[in-house]
């Protein structure tokens, strides 16, 4: 039974997160814009997958070990922010690249379709924000 005190709280939590682009967000927008439609839905959907597996986690009793052992969510978030951070160095190495070879045009890698779904499901997995949310609100 749901607590009817909680909900202002969680549509509280759910409108900030929602209006905040995260990891996903850019990821998928990114995907889409440079190598097309089926890109990004294939991202979303690992996201998506991603989603489902977050959810069984916390209802097996993630959250609950969460609260119980705070070493625990502080390794996911670490986990979460050097994945993020390894993201975020090769963009930058890669922006680097192309604005040295400016006269060359750069070259786009295309993925398949489950490099495509992994990708959107490591990172959606490995997003603190959602991880966070799914353990402190589902239990």
């Amino acid at each position: 039974m749901i607590d009817v005190s909680i909900l202002p709280v969680f549509f509280t939590a759910i409108f900030f997160l929602i209006i905040s682009p995260g990891p996903d967000l850019l990821l998928i927008s990114s995907y889409a814009s440079s190598q097309g439609f089926r890109s990004g839905l294939m991202i979303s959907v690992g996201i998506f997958v991603a989603g489902l597996l977050q959810t069984i986690l916390v209802a097996f009793g993630l959250g609950k070990l969460m609260q119980a052992m705070p070493a625990v969510a502080w390794a996911i978030k670490a986990a979460g922010a050097l994945y993020l951070a390894w993201l975020g160095l090769g963009l930058l190495k890669a922006w680097f690249r192309t604005s040295k070879t400016a006269t060359q045009s750069p070259i786009s890698k295309t993925l398949s379709h489950r490099q495509l779904l992994y990708r959107g499901l490591l990172n959606n997995l490995l997003n603190p924000k959602a991880l966070l949310f799914f353990s402190m609100f589902l239990p």
